[in-house]
């Protein structure tokens, strides 16, 4: 009976015809085409499961040989050399040019791809307006209309419509730029919030990443020009440089946060590191030298030359320091050197302005012997670890210099106390031009040595006077003493 059951079920599964086999539910013959024919609105084709180490155990297999590799979850089969991942056959081919899939990886022109996506040869792209476009949202927005850009990166010129001959390179560059033209990004985030700006460089990580409208502005480094955003014909190089500039313009700075806090400051020169750091409104200023003008801030027209140089002092004006450390304390004020400098000298002398077609008010109204009679000559040493405190040094570079500063203080000097001067000019009613007094906390007492000349040729004349009437009554006593003495003779000789 059971017989007749199994042979019953092989007659409504089975039905051979030609050599043909169908396998389904309903009976139907397979298909003319086929030798096989299996259908199922419900159940599929379950072929052999085995691992990789079983599948290549495999002896012999014959070509076209089909199994399910579980180790690496897909079909393979048996080419008749090798076992193929199904779906890894040479099928796209163009030429010479051949697409191939090598597990999870695709390769254009070679067959060992080695990455997700390798590519041997040139990429071409068309249809996109000249411009070309790399990376997930990269130039989403282009018309294609012959704009001539360059995006790389993931959202690079995401936001342009209709600006040209951009280019944008790395993650965020250029984002937001709409109608900006001849922009060079490079780096994340780079010229990000440009929109109609144009013919800016900016290169390194969100430099000049807030710049709206700004135009011709080269930003180099790190955050360079970081908060620019209407500022034009700025050159900033180096990380942080010019960093919170807004609309100052026509800046130049070359170092480590050279220029960082300038917001509105023009036409400042800053080389060196931290240079100009500080300045916010200042203008005109010219720093060149690690730390020079670093304090810095609504000053203008000064000039500082070296290290350190000009390193004191916020606001003043139309004041030069030279060499390392040289600090200035006044306005239209000139230094040559910080407070260790033992020789200031040349070939030639000091000339001073001295024409007299341009003075006014001239009066003989110098005193001498007066002025210079009150005067005390002294010599003296210095205690310039105090006066660099007093003139507002930095205390780490007033340690710095202790070798320099022991030797200067040995050195014994001539001259006056300018309080002393400044005292008997008061009191010769001189107003003695060659006394500087403080003009500031940090501004020391100064002389001007070389004015010393005019009272003293003055007293010289004086005194020359002085001479030459008592030169004349010794003349006229002579003569009278003469007269006597022939009279004298004369007497006598009666």
């Amino acid at each position: 009976m059971k017989r007749e059951l199994l042979f019953a079920a092989l007659l409504l599964t089975l039905r051979v015809a030609v050599a043909q086999v169908a396998i389904n539910g309903s009976g139907s013959a397979a298909d003319n085409s086929a030798m096989l024919d299996v259908s199922s609105t419900s159940k599929g084709v379950l072929v052999p499961r085995m691992t990789t180490a079983q599948r290549t155990a495999l002896s012999s297999p014959a070509t076209g040989l089909l199994v399910y590799d579980s180790t690496l979850q897909s079909f393979y089969y048996y080419n008749g050399t090798a076992w193929k991942i199904v779906g890894d056959d040479n099928d796209w081919t163009k030429g010479t040019n051949s697409v191939y899939v090598t597990s999870d990886s695709v390769g254009i022109g070679t067959s060992n791809p080695a990455a997700p996506l390798h590519v041997n040869g040139l990429i071409w792209q068309t249809g996109t307006g000249h411009s070309v476009f790399f990376g997930e949202g990269a130039g989403q927005k282009d018309d294609l209309s012959n704009n001539n850009n360059t995006g790389i990166g993931y959202y690079a010129l995401s936001n342009d419509t209709a600006g040209d001959y951009n280019t944008a390179v790395g993650y965020y560059s250029l984002n937001e730029v709409s109608n900006g033209y001849e922009n060079t990004a490079v780096g994340a985030q780079s010229l990000y919030h440009t929109s109609s700006g144009f013919k800016n460089v900016a290169v390194g990580v969100a430099a000049l990443f807030s710049n709206t409208q700004g135009r011709d502005n080269i930003a180099i480094g790190y955050q360079a020009l970081n908060l620019n955003t209407t500022g034009n014909y700025n050159i900033a190089i180096g990380s942080q440089s010019q960093y919170e500039n807004v609309d100052g313009h026509e800046n130049v700075s070359m170092g480590f946060s050279a220029l960082k806090q300038n917001n509105h400051g023009y036409h400042n020169v800053a080389v060196g590191y931290i240079a100009l750091q500080v300045n916010s409104l200042g203008y005109k200023n010219t720093a060149v030298g690690y730390g020079s003008l670093n304090q810095n801030t609504t000053g203008y027209n000064n000039t500082a030359l070296g290290s350190d140089a000009f390193a004191t002092g916020s606001n003043y004006h139309n004041s030069t320091a030279i060499g390392f450390s040289a600090a200035v304390t006044a306005d239209d004020m000139i230094r040559l050197g910080d407070n260790n400098v033992n020789w200031i000298g040349g070939h030639s002398a000091w000339q001073n302005t001295s024409d007299g077609r341009f003075k006014r008010n001239v009066r003989e109204n110098v005193p001498g012997l007066g002025f210079i009679m009150k005067l005390r000559p002294v010599t003296f040493t210095w205690d310039l670890k105090a006066l660099d405190r007093y003139m507002g040094y930095d205390e780490s570079k007033i340690e710095e210099l202790t070798k320099e500063r022991t030797t200067q203080e040995k050195t014994v000097h001539t001259g006056f106390i300018a309080q002393e001067v400044e005292k008997a000019a008061r009191e010769a009613g001189f107003d003695f031009d060659a006394v500087h007094k403080p003009q500031g906390k940090n501004d020391p007492y100064s002389l001007a040595y070389g004015t010393f000349v005019v009272p003293l040729i003055k007293a010289v004349q004086e005194q020359e006077q002085k001479i030459e009437q008592q030169q004349k009554t010794i003349d006229d006593l002579k003569k009278r003493l003469e007269t006597m003495n022939k009279l004298i003779q004369e007497m006598k000789n009666k």
